[in-house]
């Protein structure tokens, strides 16, 4: 993280896209697409079922998987996008999501729709906190409200007329199409995020500051043979440098162990 300014001085503005539209229409339909696809397939697993030669108990494991593994990656949205950053995050859930979609449409059985479906979870959990913290990144406060009423209305709309949609679709072509019409909108949706979307200035500086392998607020623990813990702040200790600065810390830890040991044994004897 960046330094925080001198006292007296001012606090940089955080500056804004200029035009932050095209920016929220190419986050919203990819979170869109994802919001679609956990209901598109409801009205299609008769369908599903009897292609694919299961019962309908089983078909539903279509749904469930989708949506279990979707909410596994949710809660680990911010964490890999400080790792990888935000945008490849971004981009990588959104072309996980579109292959996945693709592979759900050939899966040859029920087994490995299941499988793909899971994958495709996985893509599609990390879309919608992602286009949150873009958004955030991207509007000034002032119109904030805006912009999330557009995601807001798109996670609401979505699911509503999934079964709509997804009936349509499987009466008048096939159930797998309601897998194929994910393709052409990752695609479109991954150049649009590629041309307009960017990390912003303080994540940069962070994910850099990570790659040069500098931790100003890391924390060591060090298990002393005694079982006791004891947690010691580690400052100009380069993470690359771990083992040396381990043994460094150790030697600290044990210097002050003999130093407080050695108070003690003073003040012991001046009191007798």
């Amino acid at each position: 993280m960046s330094a925080a300014p001198a006292e007296g001085q001012p606090v940089p503005a955080r500056k804004y896209a200029l035009n932050p539209w095209p920016i929220a229409f190419t986050v919203t339909i990819a979170t869109f697409m994802e919001a679609l696809d956990s209901s598109i397939a409801n009205v299609a697993l008769p369908h599903i079922a009897g292609s694919l030669s299961a019962t309908a108990d089983q078909a539903t494991w279509v749904l469930t998987s989708y949506l279990v593994s979707s909410g596994i990656i949710i809660p680990l949205g911010a964490w890999l996008s400080e790792v990888m950053g935000r945008k490849r995050f971004y981009m990588t859930c959104v072309a996980l999501f579109t292959v996945c979609s693709f592979l759900c449409g050939i899966a040859p059985s029920l087994g490995m729709l299941i499988v793909f479906r899971v994958l495709q979870g996985a893509g599609g959990g990390g879309l919608q906190p992602s286009e949150q913290a873009i958004l955030a990144d991207t509007f000034p406060p002032q119109r904030l409200g805006m912009a999330f009423a557009i995601y807001g209305m798109a996670v609401v709309l979505a699911p509503s007329i999934g079964p709509t949609l997804g009936g349509w679709i499987t009466d008048n072509y096939s159930w797998r199409w309601i897998f194929y019409i994910n393709v052409p909108i990752g695609i479109i949706s991954l150049l649009l995020t590629n041309h307009f979307v960017q990390d912003p200035p303080y994540l940069k500086e962070r994910m850099e500051q990570q790659r040069r392998g500098e931790s100003t607020d890391a924390e060591l623990r060090i298990v002393r043979t005694d079982g006791s813990i004891r947690w010691i702040r580690s400052r100009g200790f380069p993470i690359k440098d771990a083992n040396g600065g381990l043994s460094r810390l150790a030697g600290l830890a044990e210097d002050r162990t003999i130093q407080r040991k050695g108070k003690q044994a003073r003040l012991i004897v001046s009191q007798h």
